[in-house]
């Protein structure tokens, strides 16, 4: 019996130092492998694995192996793309920062399907090595990993993250020329204080030495404005379209010439200073327990700003709403300002304005030319910013009898989804090579801007709409005017998608006024209502949108009908209408 027992032992033992050998010959072989791809292994430095990427790299664009972006790393070569860890790992202790990344635009900024599409087609038609240009603000893990050329054995686990929490918080510097205007450090968990960096550590060993941590990850630059400029201003160099350098967008400086940034010289109106984080990463609970909550918030990483296309594909409906929440919330005003009556048998036109303050007159058969002002009044920046040519922002404007009959419309979505074409809108309209429309982001193959339609901050549009008081009509005539947005243009989406999906369409800012045919009278206003806006104000605004149009003597007369409604902003009125003077004369 004892001898049966040893014997099962024995084959017990043998049996268990068998299974430690495989594991141990898988585990070297497994080394082996990685080691001698020279791609992912921490075994091997950076120097090294440069020097393997760079045997089979595609220098297209010269020496500067990150061109035709502006970024580089501290060496100026590549970084191991295993050196990128996955912002999971973040998320262990940042879980609340974690949540909210992983549906923003950033931790989707290189997966979803409408980036893919582009950066597909851009590979398809000219090449991987020119998304260079592209994946240093969507994937920096691809594009300093050097997996950004043909036969490339790079692994890309990376991809996945997009912009990651390592991606962001290894950037040691930046510059103000965008498109990945910065310089990415070797990621690191710990920087010690005689800058030893460390990467492959326990979550023990951070929380034991968290002013490591801190300068691993935090800097002052992460809170500045420049450093969201690193991406958030593009161009198109002649490397990418074969032509000449264009200008693209340029939200960084658009915030510094806005009156947020208390560096402007004369802005129309003065504001509290504001940056990127104060108005997209403020405060929210953090209910998920994030190590660096305070007193129960954390900055948000949602960042939300105007992507309601990410949140719906995805179908994240918490991030939807903060974005709907944001959009909404008093970033732009629209104001019926004024009509311009003529009658039948008179030349000359009546301005009446601000329309609901006067006491006039509606005839039926009359022609009214009514005024609509739409004012960026909360954002730092151009309204729509960035890429105009394939976001979708509108003036809804109807006019309808008191049974509801609609008498006049402009800007409504047709039946197929699509956007009238006569509508008000804030686009950038691309033009190729062949003079014809490009409605597919191909960037690549614009050559000239042929339109470009925005509201800078701070500053005001104004858009007209003309319509004849039918001769039948009687009693009450209601104007409604909205300001709406979509993300993307509909011949864009249905092109990333391959069929037709109505994407949200937010109402941004909306009013309405109601007038009757006959006599009308001023509408009685609450002195201590906060949400009316001053006469003064809305001719200030009104003169602002006529200067942006070069109606210089209108505008003249409107900024000196605003300094005669306001003592405290008479200078300013004044120093406007020395600018209309100017620009009309000179």
């Amino acid at each position: 019996m004892l001898g049966k027992i040893m014997r099962k032992r024995q084959f017990r033992l043998l049996i268990q130092s068998s299974l430690m050998l495989v594991v141990v010959f898988l585990a070297l072989l497994g080394f082996r492998l990685v080691y001698s791809e020279g791609l992912a292994s921490p075994a091997v430095s950076s120097a090294a694995y440069s020097e393997e990427i760079s045997k089979t790299y595609d220098f297209k664009f010269g020496p500067n192996p990150f061109a035709p972006s502006n970024a580089t790393s501290t060496t100026g070569t590549f970084i191991p793309g295993e050196m990128f860890i996955a912002s999971k790992r973040c998320g262990q202790c940042h879980t609340d920062a974690h949540a909210q990344w992983r549906q923003s635009a950033h931790g989707n900024a290189f997966r979803e399907p409408f980036y893919q599409k582009n950066v597909k087609d851009l590979i398809s038609q000219k090449g991987i090595e020119f998304t260079r240009h592209c994946e240093s603000c969507h994937n920096p893990a691809a594009l300093f990993s050097g997996a950004l050329t043909k036969n490339t054995k790079v692994k890309r686990p990376f991809d996945d993250d997009g912009v990651s929490c390592i991606a962001c918080h290894s950037i040691q510097a930046g510059n103000n020329r965008g498109i990945g205007g910065y310089v990415m450090g070797e990621p690191a968990l710990l920087v010690k204080q005689d800058g030893t960096r460390l990467l492959d550590v326990t979550d023990q060993q951070i929380l034991d030495d968290i002013p490591s941590h801190r300068r691993a990850i935090m800097r002052p630059l992460l809170k500045s404005p420049e450093f969201c400029g690193a991406c958030h201003k593009s161009q198109v160099p002649h490397e990418l379209n074969d032509y000449k350098f264009l200008r693209a967008f340029m939200v960084a400086d658009e915030l510094q010439q806005s009156s947020f940034s208390k560096e402007s010289p004369h802005p129309f109106y003065v504001r509290d200073k504001e940056t990127c984080n104060s108005c997209h990463m403020k405060k929210e609970p953090a209910p998920l327990f994030d190590v660096s909550a305070k007193q129960g918030k954390l900055s948000s990483h949602r960042w939300a700003a105007a992507n309601t296309a990410i949140p719906t594909f995805y179908k994240w409906p918490n991030q939807l709403e903060a974005v709907t929440k944001f959009l909404q919330d008093d970033k732009l005003g629209v104001d019926i300002f004024a009509i311009r009556r003529k009658s039948q048998g008179v030349s000359a036109e009546e301005l009446i304005a601000p329309l609901n303050r006067k006491n006039f007159k509606i005839n039926a058969g009359d022609r009214i030319t009514a005024e609509v002002v739409i004012t960026n009044k909360n954002i730092g920046h151009s309204f729509p910013p960035e890429l105009r040519d394939f976001y979708e922002a509108f003036v809804e404007f109807t006019v309808s009898d008191e049974a509801g009959k609609e008498l006049y419309r402009s800007g409504l979505i047709k039946p197929n989804g699509y956007l009238d074409e006569a509508a008000h809108n804030y686009k950038t309209y691309l033009v190729k090579a062949d003079g014809t429309y490009n409605d597919k982001h191909h960037i690549w193959r614009t050559r000239v801007f042929a339109q470009n339609n925005q509201i800078n901050s701070g500053r005001s549009d104004l858009a007209r709409y003309q319509f004849h008081v039918p001769a039948a009509t009687h009693g009450a005539i209601r104007l409604t005017a909205r300001l709406r947005y979509r993300r993307f243009t509909r011949v864009f989406s249905d092109y990333v998608l391959g069929k037709s999906v109505d994407y949200p369409i937010v109402t941004m800012a909306s009013t309405e006024y109601l007038m009757r045919v006959g006599d009308n009278v001023p509408v009685t206003v609450d002195p201590n209502d906060k949400t009316v806006v001053p006469d003064w104000r809305r001719w200030n605004n009104y003169g602002i949108a006529l200067f942006d149009q070069r109606q210089y003597p209108l505008a003249i007369d409107a900024f000196s009908r605003a300094a005669e409604l306001d003592e405290k902003y008479w200078p300013m009125a004044q120093v406007n209408r020395a600018l209309a003077y100017i620009c009309l004369l000179y």
